[in-house]
């Protein structure tokens, strides 16, 4: 959790089990280190889908959030600048002015 050092510990406060904290980290890094879509599934998916991406996320590149937004058709596509992952959870800037109006044009 290099990228929050407070992240980790504010997160453990709010867990039932505390002392099982690791075990979620490890459940986290699995799913982070397998693909959820193959690219032949992700040609297949209907509905719009926002791809937001910050071009200091550790565990991406810019790169592979074109290549995801090329790939998904109806896709968009934001790259926030000097960003990273947690800032992109905690930034309100980005929910206002580029996630709440992808999904607000759905009515």
């Amino acid at each position: 959790m290099a990228e929050a050092p407070g992240l980790f510990a504010e997160r453990q406060k709010l867990m039932p089990e505390p002392e099982r904290a690791s075990e979620w980290i490890n459940q986290l890094k699995s799913m982070w280190d397998k693909n959820v879509l193959t690219k032949e599934e992700a040609k297949k998916i209907k509905c719009p889908v926002l791809i937001v991406g910050g071009d200091r996320v550790a565990h991406s590149t810019p790169e592979a959030f074109v290549d995801t937004y090329q790939t998904i058709p109806n896709a968009q596509l934001s790259i926030i600048p000097n960003v990273e992952l947690t800032d992109l959870l905690f930034d309100q800037k980005t929910m206002e002015t580029v996630v709440m109006p992808f999904i607000l044009n759905f009515k």
